[in-house]
Protein backbone atom coordinates (compact mmCIF):
# COMPACT_ATOMS: atom_id res chain seq x y z
CA UNK A 1 0.00 0.00 0.00
CA UNK A 2 1.18 4.01 -1.14
CA UNK A 3 0.20 6.63 1.56
CA UNK A 4 -0.60 9.68 0.33
CA UNK A 5 -1.60 13.36 1.91
CA UNK A 6 -3.17 15.89 -0.47
CA UNK A 7 -3.72 19.82 -0.18
CA UNK A 8 -7.08 21.55 -0.57
CA UNK A 9 -6.78 21.33 -4.42
CA UNK A 10 -6.17 17.57 -4.08
CA UNK A 11 -2.76 17.67 -4.99
CA UNK A 12 -0.66 15.11 -3.96
CA UNK A 13 2.35 16.44 -2.11
CA UNK A 14 3.58 13.50 0.04
CA UNK A 15 3.93 10.30 -1.13
CA UNK A 16 5.08 7.44 1.42
CA UNK A 17 5.32 3.60 -0.55
CA UNK A 18 6.43 1.39 2.68
CA UNK A 19 4.34 3.56 5.43
CA UNK A 20 4.25 0.50 8.23
CA UNK A 21 8.30 -0.26 7.31
CA UNK A 22 9.63 -1.52 10.68
CA UNK A 23 12.35 0.85 10.04
CA UNK A 24 11.53 3.33 7.25
CA UNK A 25 7.73 3.74 8.21
CA UNK A 26 6.00 6.26 9.54
CA UNK A 27 5.35 4.72 12.84
CA UNK A 28 1.51 5.13 12.86
CA UNK A 29 -1.16 2.74 12.70
CA UNK A 30 -3.46 1.97 9.31
CA UNK A 31 -6.20 4.06 11.27
CA UNK A 32 -4.17 7.19 12.84
CA UNK A 33 -2.82 7.70 9.28
CA UNK A 34 -6.17 7.23 7.43
CA UNK A 35 -7.13 10.60 9.90
CA UNK A 36 -3.85 12.19 7.75
CA UNK A 37 -4.46 11.20 3.87
CA UNK A 38 -5.55 8.61 1.87
CA UNK A 39 -4.19 4.87 1.32
CA UNK A 40 -3.95 3.90 -2.65
CA UNK A 41 -2.65 0.32 -4.63
CA UNK A 42 -0.41 1.92 -7.22
CA UNK A 43 0.45 5.05 -8.82
CA UNK A 44 0.43 5.19 -12.65
CA UNK A 45 3.34 6.61 -14.66
CA UNK A 46 3.11 10.30 -16.40
CA UNK A 47 2.93 10.50 -20.04
CA UNK A 48 4.95 13.03 -21.64
CA UNK A 49 2.56 15.84 -23.06
CA UNK A 50 5.00 18.71 -24.84
CA UNK A 51 4.63 21.99 -22.78
CA UNK A 52 2.88 20.41 -19.96
CA UNK A 53 4.03 19.03 -16.40
CA UNK A 54 2.48 16.07 -14.68
CA UNK A 55 0.69 17.10 -11.40
CA UNK A 56 -0.44 14.43 -9.40
CA UNK A 57 -3.88 14.59 -8.36
CA UNK A 58 -6.65 12.20 -6.29
CA UNK A 59 -9.93 11.69 -6.37
CA UNK A 60 -11.43 11.71 -3.00
CA UNK A 61 -14.84 10.38 -4.43
CA UNK A 62 -13.69 7.63 -6.64
CA UNK A 63 -10.19 7.19 -4.43
CA UNK A 64 -8.79 7.06 -7.95
CA UNK A 65 -5.36 9.22 -8.66
CA UNK A 66 -4.93 10.68 -11.86
CA UNK A 67 -2.46 13.42 -13.45
CA UNK A 68 -3.52 16.74 -14.54
CA UNK A 69 -1.37 18.14 -17.61
CA UNK A 70 -0.77 21.94 -16.97
CA UNK A 71 1.33 24.57 -19.15
CA UNK A 72 5.06 24.89 -18.06
CA UNK A 73 7.90 27.47 -19.11
CA UNK A 74 9.76 25.76 -21.90
CA UNK A 75 13.46 25.14 -21.17
CA UNK A 76 16.78 26.48 -23.13
CA UNK A 77 16.55 23.20 -24.75
CA UNK A 78 13.19 23.63 -26.18
CA UNK A 79 13.23 27.28 -27.37
CA UNK A 80 16.75 26.20 -29.25
CA UNK A 81 14.67 23.31 -31.24
CA UNK A 82 11.37 26.07 -31.37
CA UNK A 83 14.00 28.55 -33.00
CA UNK A 84 15.52 26.06 -35.22
CA UNK A 85 12.65 25.10 -36.80
CA UNK A 86 10.53 28.69 -37.03
CA UNK A 87 14.13 29.41 -39.08
CA UNK A 88 14.02 26.15 -40.84
CA UNK A 89 10.81 26.94 -41.82
CA UNK A 90 11.40 31.16 -43.08
CA UNK A 91 14.51 29.65 -45.01
CA UNK A 92 12.02 27.24 -46.75
CA UNK A 93 9.33 30.38 -47.22
CA UNK A 94 12.69 32.41 -48.15
CA UNK A 95 13.89 29.98 -50.38
CA UNK A 96 10.72 29.10 -52.34
CA UNK A 97 10.23 33.23 -52.71
CA UNK A 98 13.06 33.63 -54.41
CA UNK A 99 12.51 30.69 -56.76
CA UNK A 100 9.00 31.87 -57.59
CA UNK A 101 10.81 35.60 -57.92
CA UNK A 102 13.11 34.39 -60.19
CA UNK A 103 10.63 32.20 -62.15
CA UNK A 104 8.32 35.25 -62.70
CA UNK A 105 11.35 37.48 -63.61
CA UNK A 106 11.70 34.93 -66.60
CA UNK A 107 8.41 34.64 -67.89
CA UNK A 108 8.62 38.89 -67.64
CA UNK A 109 11.94 38.70 -69.80
CA UNK A 110 10.03 35.99 -71.87
CA UNK A 111 7.20 38.33 -72.43
CA UNK A 112 8.55 41.23 -73.13
CA UNK A 113 10.56 39.26 -75.93
CA UNK A 114 7.68 37.97 -77.78
CA UNK A 115 6.19 41.70 -77.40
CA UNK A 116 9.13 42.93 -78.92
CA UNK A 117 9.00 40.78 -81.76
CA UNK A 118 5.16 41.94 -82.11
CA UNK A 119 6.14 44.95 -82.42
CA UNK A 120 8.75 44.00 -85.34
CA UNK A 121 6.18 42.67 -87.04
CA UNK A 122 3.47 45.12 -86.64
CA UNK A 123 6.65 47.67 -87.53
CA UNK A 124 7.02 45.71 -90.76
CA UNK A 125 3.60 45.20 -91.90
CA UNK A 126 3.00 49.11 -91.37
CA UNK A 127 5.95 50.10 -94.34
CA UNK A 128 4.04 47.70 -96.79
CA UNK A 129 6.80 44.18 -95.91
CA UNK A 130 6.90 41.50 -95.76
CA UNK A 131 7.92 39.23 -92.66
Amino acid sequence: MIFIKVDVSNTVWFTHYSPFDKKHGLGKTKGELELEGHFIESIPEAEFVGGKSPILKYDSINGTIFYEYVDRPMTQEEEFEQLKTQLSQTQDDLGTSLFESAMDKARIADLEAIQGEMLMEIAMIKMGGAL
